[in-house]
């Protein structure tokens, strides 16, 4: 047999052409990651389905509509803010590369401002945050009132 070097992962190795111990290894650990991640994809959804079986629920989805005595357009001014205060932090933090190291608190500054969004709008409009968030349940219910 032929002899050949070849590289598997970080480590090269000198051997015959054919399998090695090594990939065999590698086939046999993947295949039974492969395994147990089925395993528990399909125990996981037989697990979520009859818990949701078995707790009681109304019909109703819950939608998000404003307050009281909130008109229609100081709630979407309010989530029109909102969004901005998000997508602002997300751009300076995360995606902005001239930030230097700001980026390492991206993750804080953006809980932080989901947060505070939450607790100013909340009342208000819901806090929602995502338009796409407040029309889709309104959309599945057939309920505008409020948009």
């Amino acid at each position: 047999m032929k002899k050949r070097r070849r590289r598997v992962g970080e480590a090269e190795i000198d051997g015959e052409e054919g399998s090695t111990t090594l990939e065999m290894a590698v086939d046999e650990v993947s295949i039974f990651i492969g395994v147990a991640s089925l395993t528990v994809s399909v125990w996981w959804f037989i697990n979520k389905f009859t818990y949701l079986e078995a707790v009681p629920t109304s019909n109703a989805i819950p939608i998000h509509s404003v307050a009281v005595r909130v008109g229609s357009t100081q709630g979407v001014v309010m989530e029109i803010i909102i969004t901005f205060a998000l997508v602002y932090t997300v751009y300076a933090t995360a995606i902005d590369s001239n930030n230097g190291t700001l980026g390492t608190i991206a993750p804080l500054a953006i809980r932080l401002i989901v947060g505070a969004n939450i607790l100013a709008a909340g009342p208000f409009s819901g806090g929602s945050m995502n338009p796409g968030r407040s029309f889709g349940p309104s959309l599945a219910v057939g309920n505008f009132s409020g948009h």
